[in-house]
Parts: C-alpha cells; structure tokens; sequence
C-alpha cells in the first residue's frame, strides 16, 4: 500500500505567510487633571486660552502669575475642553535641574522612547522629532530663564505649548495671560468647596493669603487635618513663603506617609495610578498613607484615579529629606 498516494481533489489552498506582531502603542499620556475638584471659575481667562490653544496654527501661550494662582489648574482645564484636538494627549514637564536635560530624558521615556541617546544636543534633537508627528499640548512648568524655554519649544504648528512662569522674563515669541487672586466671594467659594472651614477662619485665610487659590488650598489642607495653629499660618502667609508652609503639611504626617511620599519620588513618571496607592495602603499598618498625603495636598488628584505627587517648592527653607 502506498501511503504517498492521494485520491480526491484540492479545493483550497492556503499560503503560510510570515506573522508580524507590533507592540500595542502606550496609551498618550494625559498629565494634567481634566478639571480639579477645588475649582473656582475664571471664564473670561479660560475661554481667552481656550481660544487661543484652538487655532489652527497656535502660537505658544505664556500664563503668569504668583505661585498658586492657578496657572496648572487653568491650563489643565482648556487642554481638557480640547481633548479631541489633541489626541495625543498633554505632557507637563517640570525640569528641576539646571538647563532640563533629566526632564527632556524623561519625556523621551513617557513618549514610549526605549533608546536615549547619548549627548544632550541628541535627546533634544530626539525630544523635537517625536513631537513632530504628535497632536499634543506640552506645558512648561516653572523653566528658569529664556534659554530652558526655548530648549523645551516644539517648534511644530501640531504642539500647543504652553509655558507657566511666576513672573518675567516675558517670552516674545507667546501670547501671555496672567492670572491675579481671586476676589474674595470666589476664594471663599473654593475654600468652602475643598474643606469647609467654616467663615471665620475662611475669612482668616484669606485676608492672610490674599486670595491666592493653591496657598489657600494648601493652608486649609493643614488646618483641616489638625496639623498647625491658624495664628502659625497667618505667620507663613506674612513671610510669604510656600516651602515652609509646604514643610509644615509634610512634617504633619505620619512615618508611613513619610515613607509613601519618598517612594513616590523616586518613580520616573510623574503621575501615579490610584492601583499603586492602593498597593502602599494595603501594606501600610493600620492606617493609609495616601490619604494622609491627599489631605495635605502633598498628592494632588489629576484626573480619575491619578494622583500627581507635589513636589517641594523652591524657597529658603526647603529641606532635602523633603
């Protein structure tokens, strides 16, 4: 019997090919919050910057104003009523080291880039080319001087760049929108909104901080959570100085949220996943770290559930193990 031998006919042939699997792209990164919970309307402002962002070619948009007047926050918001415009999603870069270099390196790594180069002219170079092909807001948090924003700049029609500064120099190339302190009706709106202190310290609050939205926020996290005498903060507001009234929320915590909020500042990326927190707290004893941290302000929420770990801001007083 022959075993080689076929009877019948072929009605379908197949052809084996070659099978190309691709890595599944990162999802685009959204790095601001849609719109923070504590949020007190600055209309004419946002619809100016809404505005602006959804021309067609934007030019780049310089906001000031004071730290905690809520430039992140605004921003955050018009990139949100821009979603579909922007699919690519919002990078909020933040360089904390002279000229940038660790936050280009980073934003590299956040746009899915595996192999950093090497030289510093060859991660911008890079940092440009991804931006290139990308509809995207980038928003640059607090550069020290012309030289950093120019590094940062896209230089592509397809980026909205935004770019927040405390104060000069103003950047010729952008638009500028600046942001004062809230008239007292809308600080103690948002006060009531985030805590509800109550008006007699509201009042406190404000005339010592003067209508500022993220001091106040940060003085009515503290007092809320017990931490510092309201006369102690009336002090701070009269110093004008956000990094001892950022150390009074941090050393207002416990160890564990001691230890959450260091080992949250060594993650590369800037935004973390409520499932992390949620991992600290379940190994945490007795207690939950992360809403220690929230309640403080030293998390603050960036959309549904992501938080963004405050960093210290600069000042005199700042502390390393901070």
């Amino acid at each position: 019997m022959n075993h080689n031998d076929f009877h019948g006919e072929v009605r379908n042939f197949i052809q084996a090919g070659t099978v190309v699997q691709q890595a599944p792209r990162p999802e685009p990164p959204w790095e601001l919050c849609f719109k923070p919970y504590e949020w007190t309307d600055r209309s004419d402002k946002l619809e100016q910057l809404a505005n602006w962002l959804a021309a067609d070619e934007p030019r780049p948009v310089q906001i000031t104003g004071p730290s905690g007047s809520g430039k992140t926050a605004i921003a955050g918001v018009a990139a949100a009523m821009l979603k579909d415009a922007y699919p690519d999603g919002v990078l909020h870069l933040q360089p904390s080291t002279p000229g940038g270099h660790d936050e280009l390196v980073s934003a590299l790594e956040r746009l899915g880039r595996n192999q950093i180069p090497s030289t510093p002219a060859a991660v911008e170079k890079v940092y440009r080319s991804m931006l290139a092909s990308k509809r995207m807001i980038v928003v640059l948090d607090g550069p020290a001087d012309r030289e950093e924003i120019e590094r940062f700049w896209p230089r592509t029609a397809t980026v909205a760049f935004i770019v927040l500064t405390t104060a000069h120099p103003h950047w010729r190339p952008a638009r500028r929108l600046e942001l004062g302190p809230l008239e007292t009706e809308h600080a103690a709106d948002l006060l009531e909104a985030a805590v509800g202190l109550g008006p007699d310290v509201t009042a406190s609050l404000i005339k010592a901080f003067g209508g500022i939205p993220g001091r106040l926020l940060d003085a009515g996290g503290v007092i809320a959570a017990g931490a510092v005498e309201i006369e102690d903060l009336v002090a701070l507001a009269a110093r004008h100085d956000d990094a001892a009234l950022f150390l009074r929320a941090y050393e207002s915590v416990s160890a564990a949220a001691h230890r959450v909020y260091r080992a949250l500042s060594l993650l590369p990326q800037p935004v973390v996943e409520q499932s992390l927190l949620d991992w600290f707290d379940a190994n945490a004893d007795g207690c939950r770290p992360s809403e220690e941290l929230q309640e403080r302000r030293l998390l603050v929420e960036n959309g549904p559930g992501r938080w963004r770990l405050r960093l210290r801001p600069r000042g005199r007083h700042t502390r390393e193990s901070a």
